[in-house]
């Protein structure tokens, strides 16, 4: 909380950014809500696991600035920001170009590290992610497809690992 500035960079410039969350929110599907506040910073992640082998679309909608990060595996690396937003209207997932992801190849089963991360600055603030893929329309991506960020986790991708509800919303503190 108390992070001026409507950027991403505000965000992950931030002394408090990641470590140092002013409080962690679980949620039922990978939607931040709406109306929270002012001058925050957000980041939701977690690990995705796809019900069946495809190709995937991803969509963001955030007000104000958002991206969308999406690994290679369940592994918290570098990796490519694959949909961005500068504002958009709640789940208006098509006003900007950049708020969709190419089309990306996932395997079923298989545990994929995903992440959000957003930033208000001021009035009125959401953000979502949606995808579609094989049998599912455009929709929020929901938490039974969903399991929670956990530094020590290990992923069980054989068929023994059942997603758990939700990933978790960081807010990050100046």
């Amino acid at each position: 909380r108390n992070i001026s500035g409507s950027a991403v960079t505000d965000l992950t410039g931030n002394a408090n950014f990641p470590n140092n969350p002013s409080d962690q929110v679980f949620l039922g599907s990978f939607d931040g809500g709406s109306n929270q506040g002012d001058n925050y910073g957000s980041t939701i992640r977690g690990y995705l696991i796809p019900p069946t082998t495809g190709s995937y679309q991803f969509w963001i909608a955030g007000d104000n600035g958002g991206q969308l990060i999406l690994g290679t595996t369940d592994a918290q690396v570098s990796t490519p920001v694959i949909a961005s937003v500068a504002t958009s209207g709640a789940y208006a997932w098509d006003q900007q170009s950049s708020q969709a992801s190419a089309l990306i190849p996932l395997t079923a089963g298989q545990v994929y590290y995903i992440e959000a991360r957003h930033k208000e600055s001021n009035y009125g603030d959401h953000l979502a992610v949606a995808w579609s893929g094989p049998g599912i329309s455009r929709q929020v991506i929901l938490g039974s497809y969903l399991a929670p960020y956990d530094q020590n986790y290990a992923p069980k991708p054989s068929g023994t690992f059942t997603p758990l509800v939700v990933p978790f919303q960081v807010k990050t503190t100046s």
